[in-house]
């Protein structure tokens, strides 16, 4: 960075997920009789070297230009790694500049280009609408103005982008606009190369474990892959294995189960053409032809075919079994003392399951959930539930009153639209009033829902773990759990029935 001054401060700032380059903050001392001012860095993808990320960062930099107005950049927002055109992501040094901004630790923002700040319109307006309210301020002499520094060059012919004026953000507004078009056609572009190289067999986007982006196997990966597919292939455990290789994957960090199973699994260790976008049937993530057969890769396979389809069929079996190992509580069961959900949790050293509340309690998951079942056996045999009648709003008579009133005048009032116009804003005023008022009504009185006991039995009878949770649910709309040391005790246990 052109800054020669050594900064006070210096705070990464963590967004909602690890990046390889986090975004931060830093703060410099401040000048006198300059105005203190923030400079905001963006970068669109993490540059591959420290070198080339520095000298990206270098060609934003305005702390000069901004020195030449009477400026100083005091903090420097950074957002490596950051795109400016999607929507859902944070930009935790952005967000800080512009809470910075609101409180008046800064003055001003300096920008080297208008795409740098951002590719949408709704981040700059958020800038656009404190710019405009400081001028309205500053016109008054309650404010100072804002400062604002984006680089002009003079031979553009174009207008600057300066938020402090109209003109200035109608500019702004517009190359915002052929930024976010620019993006749109890129995506197009890339969009079709990828499906060209699908077509191709060629491989897209990040490379496979085992792999190079061109297809080649990467030989001390593929020998991993064979290592960890005859573990597997024998019922060996992949915990020693796992532990000796340390971190291997394409992050960088450990590989864990079911990483191992994702790349076992998949089509690509066995020579065939990967495709997102199947995610259903039998070859689930594999590019399939018009008969719905695999379609082969241009990569050569790290697994022989026949191994590979004993690993499917081993996780296949093993996600069947654990499909089948769900805990009848679930969702029911509720912890008495911080009124939070029991959980299930299976305990593999002795091959048993318990229920475990945040707050500490526990219960025996077989023990609870024999006697679970015989609560229900006990309700749909001795006392069936049965249809509940709905509570009528107490006020759906005005409001059909008032609705026949307004029929019947707008049939008086056909001849005088003025009259009409305003009957008609009368009528919505004092509708939506009823309407919302039925509306917190019954959310606060919900309709009962119809439990034909042949049906409850029927759905109990078929032994499928999630249904028959689906009719414990029905039947007990919470089973209270006092908190109590020990694995399990009846007397714990409180039903609570739907309408209770």
């Amino acid at each position: 960075m052109a800054e020669e001054r050594p900064p006070i401060a210096y705070e990464i700032l963590p967004g909602k997920r690890p990046r390889k380059n986090e975004s931060s903050v830093t703060t410099y001392g401040a000048l006198r009789g300059l105005v203190a001012i923030g400079l905001y860095l963006r970068l669109s993808l993490a540059k591959t070297t420290a070198k080339a990320q520095s000298e990206a960062l270098e060609r934003q930099d305005a702390t000069e230009a901004a020195k030449t107005e009477g400026a100083n950049v005091t903090r420097t927002y950074c957002d490596p790694d950051h795109s400016g055109e999607k929507r859902t992501l944070t930009r935790p040094a952005f967000d800080l500049m512009v809470s910075d901004l609101k409180a008046g630790l800064i003055k001003g923002i300096a920008i080297g280009d208008i795409d740098r700040l951002t590719r949408r319109h709704g981040v700059l307006e958020l800038l656009i609408e404190i710019y405009e309210a400081n001028q309205e301020l500053a016109d008054k002499g309650k404010a100072e103005r804002l400062y604002w520094y984006c680089y002009h060059d003079e031979e553009d012919e174009r207008a600057p982008v300066d938020l402090r004026t109209a003109e200035g953000r109608r500019e702004a507004r517009k190359r915002v606009d052929a930024a976010y078009e620019e993006i749109q056609v890129m995506k197009q572009r890339q969009t079709k190369r990828h499906r060209q190289a699908k077509k191709a067999g060629r491989m897209v986007g990040a490379r496979g474990f085992g792999y190079e982006t061109t297809g080649e196997i990467r030989a001390s990966e593929a020998n991993t892959v064979r290592l960890l597919a005859d573990a597997v292939d024998k019922g060996q455990t992949l915990r020693p294995i796992l532990n000796g290789l340390g971190p291997i994957s394409k992050a960088g960090t450990p590989l864990t189960h079911r990483t191992v199973q994702g790349i076992l699994t998949g089509g690509r260790v066995a020579g065939y053409r990967v495709d997102k976008a199947n995610k259903t049937g039998e070859w689930y993530g594999i590019a399939l032809d018009e008969n719905g057969l695999p379609i082969k890769g241009i990569q050569e396979p790290i697994l022989e075919q026949d191994q590979w389809l004993r690993l499917r069929k081993i996780y296949r079996e093993r996600e069947v079994a654990t499909e089948r190992r769900q805990y009848l509580g679930t969702g029911t069961l509720r912890c008495k003392a911080c009124r939070k959900n029991y959980t299930g949790n299976a305990n593999r050293t002795w091959g048993s399951y318990n229920y475990h509340c945040p707050c500490g309690s526990y219960l025996n998951g077989p023990d609870t959930d024999r006697y679970l079942k015989l609560l229900v056996e006990l309700q749909l045999s001795q006392n069936p539930p049965g249809v509940a009648a709905p509570v009528p709003w107490p006020k759906q008579a005005e409001l059909e009153a008032l609705e026949a009133d307004r029929e019947a005048t707008e049939l008086e009032m056909s001849e005088d639209p003025i009259g009409w116009i305003r009957l008609e804003k009368a009528y919505v005023k004092a509708a939506g009033k009823l309407t919302l008022e039925r509306r917190e009504w019954l959310k606060a009185h919900p309709v009962p829902t119809a439990l034909p006991a042949e049906a409850l039995v029927k759905r109990w009878r078929t032994g499928d773990p999630e249904i028959m949770r689906g009719v414990l649910r029905d039947i007990f709309s919470v089973i209270w759990v006092t908190k109590a040391p020990g694995k399990f005790n009846p007397d714990w246990l409180s039903p609570i029935p739907p309408n209770d």
